[in-house]
């Protein structure tokens, strides 16, 4: 699994936060920032896409079997380097496979998904005949299009998550459903009686402004297939 690698938020400001109607009660600046980042990690979650561009590496286990990898986050723009190597401890020749061009493509970028090529299995054919998996150091730059996320549904979604968190943090009491922002289906005030529509789930929660976060990112967001 690959750890979120930012330490501060990269899109959202205060300037750009207010503009889009963004809330800020009594909050200091260290408290908006920190529900810039949450709702930036939230986003990045979310479209299994960073923000921008970002080179990150992970360990993936490869079977002789089967090439086909699914990174953990899509929208591929390079696979930079590719070490493989036995997975097997008790192995005890060397399967290691410097960078090589050419060991690696891209299936499909928007869903993170690449391919081990024939011609580095074959190079560490030591332990593919005997049918051991490998591992695969393999860093890869993914992220939307630079300034994608500059676009105005992209901005408000993240205000308004970035809003969702930022009420925990000053006064939970200010979000529709209290604590934690729980979805409302009924409520009644004297004699009005209001029923509404079953919200689902995401990141951000199963509120209705959570519910419109999600539907703002959705032309950025690609479910991924069930199986290769």
């Amino acid at each position: 699994m690959i750890q979120y690698p930012f330490h501060q938020n990269m899109i959202l400001t205060d300037s750009i936060y207010t503009s889009f109607g963004g809330w800020t009660g009594s909050s200091t600046a260290n408290q908006r920032q920190a529900a810039y980042q949450i709702a930036e990690m939230q986003m990045t979650e979310h479209l299994s896409s960073f923000l921008s561009p970002v080179q990150v590496t992970g360990t993936y286990e490869v079977h002789a079997y089967m090439q086909k990898i699914f990174l953990e986050y899509g929208n591929i723009q390079s696979v930079d380097l590719v070490n493989f190597y036995n997975a097997n401890p008790s192995i005890v020749w060397n399967c290691t496979v410097s960078n090589v061009k050419g060991q690696s493509y891209v299936l499909d970028d928007t869903y993170g998904l690449i391919v081990i090529t024939e011609n580095i299995l074959s190079t560490c054919s030591c332990a593919s005949m005997i049918g051991f998996p490998f591992k695969a150091d393999i860093a890869f730059t993914s992220g939307i299009p630079s300034g994608t996320a500059y676009q105005p549904n992209m901005l408000l979604a993240l205000t308004m998550a970035a809003t969702i968190a930022l009420k925990e943090f000053i006064d939970p009491t200010a979000l529709e459903g209290g604590a934690g922002d729980a979805g409302i289906e009924q409520f009644a005030i004297g004699t009005y009686h209001e029923i509404r529509k079953k919200w689902g789930t995401n990141i951000f929660g199963n509120s209705a402004v959570a519910n419109y976060v999600s539907t703002l990112v959705q032309p950025f967001r690609h479910k991924k297939a069930i199986k290769l």
